[in-house]
């Protein structure tokens, strides 16, 4: 009994001593920043997110057709060894002996790309095995993206279902491997001339995925270095930076802007009196809730709580909706006018493959470590969609204002895939990007006199019917008094 007990302690001292001295090394750590570059790490889908019944949920991180990198490979399903030497070979061309330099240089690399891994991925991998995992999956998928982009499947068997499937399975969270790989099978020695239809291909590729209608390239990918200047960490992550279009200097319109235009000067000008009617509409309020013996009580000017919900609110309120007309997520501004507003947002495309990005996109912003890890764009335009959308009717006035292009069987099915999505986002805090916007949509909301002119506007001006009662009616009006006048006062 003395020797469980003193063996015990013993153990107890141990475990004592090593929380400690890792406690030491942490702070040592914190003192003496290492010089070693840091990386996105190429992860597992976090617990929370998975710790779901819904197994269609789940569905949307796990690959259809192919596996890329070590996360999957243990699935032999989804390793298909005989398409990717297909791809690899066409990659290598007729040039002898330079496959087996490419691999001895991402040997030569492999400390490095196993950094950009983390630990509970790629623990059972040895380097020789990723090596070679990555050498195949990084000439295979290369390959694969340019055949796409070219629509040349010729010499490769396989038939269209499968390249839908496979462009999918290129973006999910844990089917990804370094772009690092990338760049060090085009460097030399590849030929220069020989890859740089390669690189215009990749680009190409993440602008056909960006789920706009208009397909145009976001400034990030005009750029002439753009391959020598952005440093993604994989395709993942090179699609996010498309959609916020984070290397761009213009501007984020949700900013205020301090240029004066007279556009802005009109808008100032009638900022002005509907504030002064807006006033005397609250005085009047406050005096008739006096009178009425109201016990209601009124928002106060620091209550941060909504008054609207959906499109339908905003339309109720006299804000109309436009879109953006650009790629970056950010661009989303509302414009206060006179008794209206305007807000503007980027458009999307919501087709089959929509619901599998987003939730990615989503899911990797939740990562810790992802790039620019105190910002989720996507995740902040994803929720202010969420926010708009309720029922089938904000879908439909989303697709009449060109801000929807919906490519599914109905409206309902975006309503479902935007509630979906909002409880994974509703898991994690976030910081919303959009959050002045918000509050001056709230500020309009508030003011009981565009929701009055709205309602005047909607119910007696809101076809050409309406109009032309209301110009008869004036006219007969104005007739009448001519006639009356010219009976009292006839002329000579």
């Amino acid at each position: 009994m003395e020797d469980q007990n003193a063996s015990d302690l013993i153990n107890f001292l141990y475990e004592d001593k090593k929380l400690l001295e890792s406690i030491d090394d942490q702070i040592k750590s914190n003192n003496h920043p290492s010089n070693k570059e840091e990386y996105t790490k190429i992860q597992k889908i976090q617990t929370i997110m998975l710790n779901r019944t819904d197994e269609d949920f789940k569905q949307n991180f796990i690959p259809r057709f192919m596996a890329i990198g070590p996360v999957h490979y243990g699935n032999t399903h989804l390793v298909n060894k005989r398409l990717k030497i297909s791809l690899a070979a066409k990659f290598i061309g007729k040039s002898k002996g330079m496959s087996e330099q490419l691999l001895g240089k991402i040997k030569a690399n492999i400390k490095e790309l196993e950094d950009h891994f983390h630990a509970n991925v790629n623990k059972y991998r040895k380097e020789d095995a990723l090596a070679r995992i990555l050498f195949r999956d990084g000439l295979s998928v290369l390959q694969f993206i340019h055949c796409v982009v070219r629509k040349d499947f010729s010499g490769i068997e396989i038939n269209n279902g499968q390249v839908v499937l496979f462009q999918n399975d290129l973006f999910l969270l844990e089917n990804q491997i370094p772009f690092k790989v990338f760049k060090l099978l085009m460097e030399p020695p590849m030929n220069e001339e020989m890859c740089k239809p390669y690189k215009e291909s990749l680009r190409l590729f993440i602008i056909n995925h960006l789920m706009e209608p208009n397909s145009s390239s976001p400034k990030v990918l005009l750029e002439d270095e753009w391959y020598d200047k952005i440093k993604p960490a994989h395709l993942l992550d090179l699609l996010r930076i498309a959609f916020l279009d984070d290397m761009s200097t213009t501007k984020s319109s949700s900013e205020p802007s301090h240029e004066t235009s007279p556009h802005n000067q009109r808008s100032a000008y009638c900022n002005i009196v509907r504030d002064k009617l807006t006033l005397l509409m609250t005085r009047l309020n406050e005096r008739i809730t006096v009178l009425k013996g109201s016990t209601c009580t009124k928002t106060s000017p620091g209550n941060n709580q909504r008054t609207f919900r959906n499109v339908q609110d905003l339309k109720a309120a006299g804000i109309r909706m436009k879109p953006s007309n650009t790629l970056r997520l950010k661009d989303l501004s509302f414009q206060p006018g006179c008794w209206r507003g305007t807000l503007k947002l980027r458009s999307l495309t919501v087709n089959e493959s929509t619901e599998l990005k987003l939730f990615n996109l989503v899911a990797y912003e939740m990562c810790g470590d992802h790039n620019n890890k105190n910002e989720c764009g996507v995740t902040s335009y994803v929720s202010f969609l969420d926010l708009l959308i309720e029922n089938e009717q904000d879908v439909k006035d989303l697709r009449s204002a060109n801000i929807l292009h919906n490519c599914l069987s109905s409206d309902v099915q975006v309503v479902d895939l935007f509630d979906k999505i909002g409880n994974i986002y509703n898991l994690v805090p976030h910081d919303d990007y959009y959050k002045e916007v918000k509050n001056q949509i709230q500020e309009h909301c508030k003011k009981n006199i565009n929701v009055w002119f709205t309602q005047i506007c909607e119910n007696y001006f809101s076809s050409p019917l309406k109009v032309m009662a209301w110009v008869g009616a004036i006219v007969a009006l104005l007739l009448t008094a001519f006639g009356t006048w010219f009976t009292i006062y006839p002329t000579d």
